[in-house]
């Protein structure tokens, strides 16, 4: 084995580097400011190495960097996986998609910008307090980071620990009081007159209840309605108007076609022995007491009868309805 030891080797024109167009074989340690040769054994490069192709290690299970390994058109990784024991610091952005992504036990710190014209924005949440945790957001639960408003679909709590809230006070309060305004900022009054208990609304002995005039607004056929425009009031019902006793009992009602019906045959009065209407005023007077038929007929002879009374030009008739036959009234003209 021969051994070369020279300070420089040069070409045989002495004007550049040796070339070795079969190659050279070395098997110990190659030390040189510029190389550009297979080397099978190690390569100690005591300057920088610069590499104008591409650089393969295809048979390197390990790159071991005692520094700082600088990329400057990128670091491409086409398999296994990549640990970085200490911190990663990006002067851009770091893009790409993961699958599955391990995260650090604790994220310190979080670089933060202010924003405040997004009007949408989704607050960020975990499903536990502990653990390598997905982030997630709600479409239920968002904040606008303009007007400073955070919007959920529901809030819990009685609302004690809230601050900034003005409190509002109600005076006379009591149960089912109806609370209305009192005139007063953040106060209100609860009225002793006006009472709902979940079923009845009550209107105290010393009130009433007025309705403004206005536009008629429609018919309404779901049960009543009262209503005044700018010339009448109106009582709109459906079906029929019972007028009741205190006993629950119907007296009287008035039907959809507007007559005025009582609610049993042959029991209630038009007036009153004390109380009489000063003028009836009617087309035909429909007389019967076929309801007495069988209780005793009328006083005089017992028996009952259906008649009615007409009017003439100069006369007044009378018509029998059970057997048809007409009379009429001998009227005598008064001086």
């Amino acid at each position: 084995m021969s051994i070369i030891r020279a300070d420089s080797i040069k070409n045989r024109v002495g004007d550049g580097a040796p070339n070795f167009p079969n190659g050279i074989t070395v098997t110990g340690v190659v030390t040189a400011t510029t190389l550009n040769q297979n080397v099978a054994g190690n390569l100690t490069v005591s300057g920088n190495a610069s590499i104008g192709g591409v650089l393969t290690y295809e048979d390197v299970k390990n790159v071991d960097s005692v520094g700082v390994v600088t990329a400057r058109n990128g670091l491409k990784v086409t398999g296994g996986t990549s640990f970085f024991a200490g911190a990663i610091a990006a002067a851009g952005a770091i893009t790409g998609t993961a699958s599955t992504a391990t995260l650090a036990a604790t994220a310190t710190n979080v670089t933060v910008s202010d924003e405040s014209s997004d009007t949408s924005c989704y607050p960020v949440f975990v499903t536990t307090n502990t653990g390598n945790l997905p982030p997630k957001v709600g479409t239920n639960l968002t904040f606008n980071s303009s007007s400073g408003q955070l919007t959920a679909t529901s809030f819990s709590g009685d609302g004690s620990n809230l601050t900034g809230i003005t409190q509002t006070t109600i005076n006379n309060n009591a149960n089912n009081k109806i609370i209305t305004g009192s005139g007063t900022a953040n106060t209100l009054e609860a009225e002793s007159g006006l009472t709902y208990d979940g079923t009845t609304l009550q209107v105290g002995a010393a009130s009433d209840i007025r309705i403004a005039g206005g536009t008629w607004t429609g018919e309404y056929s779901g049960g009543i309605k009262i209503q005044a425009d700018g010339s009448n009031s109106y009582f709109q019902f459906k079906d029929n108007l019972y007028f009741r006793n205190t006993s629950g009992q119907n007296k009287i009602h008035i039907d959809q076609s507007g007559n005025l019906v009582p609610a049993v045959n042959n029991d209630q009065d038009i007036g009153s022995s004390s109380y009489r209407w000063r003028n009836l005023y009617m087309q035909d007077l429909q007389l019967s007491n076929l309801a007495q038929k069988d209780t005793g007929g009328n006083d005089v002879d017992g028996t009952w009868g259906d008649y009615t009374i007409q009017e003439g030009e100069s006369d007044l008739f009378l018509i029998n309805n059970r057997n048809g036959k007409k009379y009429k009234f001998m009227l005598k003209e008064v001086d």
